[in-house]
């Protein structure tokens, strides 16, 4: 199969896109909203319910403390990520 150069700098482009929630209409949204996992995903639930020590960080599920925290975390580093996006 050959392309173009054009159309393979156009499919490099778009997989690098990222859309925030501004670009999503509420129609695409709601759609999201009303989609579900497949059945099959069941058989993974208890890794989402583990909880622990891993190399001495500790893995739960969010707290309500939590997206201060982390927001925290990212700015001390020098990176913006309102406590918002981790809500």
């Amino acid at each position: 199969m050959t392309i173009s150069v054009e159309e393979y700098r156009g499919l490099k482009r778009r997989d690098r896109q990222v859309l925030a929630l501004e670009d999503f209409t509420d129609a695409d949204i709601a759609a999201l909203e009303q989609t579900m996992a497949p059945q099959s995903s069941k058989a993974f639930d208890d890794e989402l319910k583990q909880v622990g020590t891993v190399d001495g960080c500790q893995i739960h599920s969010l707290s309500n403390t939590d997206p201060q925290v982390m927001a925290a975390a990212f700015s001390s580093i020098g990176w913006v990520k309102p406590i918002a996006q981790f809500q």
